[in-house]
């Protein structure tokens, strides 16, 4: 290896570690809290420094986001492209969108962070752009894999499917939100075992049983 490809290889692993300290700063302070020094505390790099590398919060969310994104692609391909019957694609893809935000917690949390009141990406970063459109191919993906369940009459919707899917997500995020504040909420509410385990994948059941057809 030359010494061009060594140096951009250290850089690249010098983004990735900045991106791994973002995660953690973000995650432990919120998005609109967090601060370039923060982010450059934990990377253990002067505030110059990082600088050299991205120039602002957003441009660090938006990397973490886009990472999520890439990785939705891919999971929404495969479900797509499985030999499964159409509802049961839907089905697959609720569980595996469970699954990845189970077992990638932080870039998962981070990249939906932008939910949170008191914090706007700015659009005027160059990865806005691309940012936008992946959101946007993620979205219609997933709906795609919903109309043709539709399309099949194995699904029937008593609202748009765009607004379906908005419904689903939605409480599916919020569901997990619930169940990653268990003990906050068993401070506030008497419940019987299990409790709020579990809420989000019982939801996905309610929905789909929702959606069958009559018989």
């Amino acid at each position: 290896m030359g010494i061009p490809e060594r140096r951009e290889r250290e850089r690249q692993e010098r983004r990735d570690a900045i991106v791994g300290a973002a995660s953690r700063v973000f995650l432990r302070k919120g998005l609109s809290q967090a601060t370039m020094e923060d982010i450059a505390r934990e990377a253990e790099l002067s505030k110059g420094a990082l600088y050299l590398y991205f120039k602002n919060k957003d441009e660090l969310f938006l990397n973490i986001a886009l990472a999520a994104l890439a990785d939705f692609d891919e999971l929404i391909a495969r479900v797509a492209q499985s030999d499964r019957a159409p509802a049961e694609k839907v089905r697959e893809l609720l569980v595996e969108y469970l699954r990845y935000a189970g077992e990638n917690q932080s870039r998962f949390q981070v990249a939906m962070g932008w939910l949170v009141p008191n914090y706007s990406v700015g659009d005027e970063s160059p990865l806005f752009e691309e940012y936008q459109q992946a959101v946007q191919r993620v979205f219609d993906a997933s709906l795609k894999v919903l109309k043709e369940a539709v399309s099949a009459g194995e699904l029937v919707l008593v609202s748009s499917a765009e607004r379906t899917w908005l419904q689903c997500w939605g409480a599916l995020f919020g569901l997990l939100i619930i169940e990653n504040s268990r003990d906050e909420i068993e401070r506030r509410i008497a419940l019987e075992k299990p409790g709020v385990e579990g809420l989000a994948q019982d939801f996905i059941e309610t929905f789909m049983g929702a959606l069958a057809p009559a018989k």
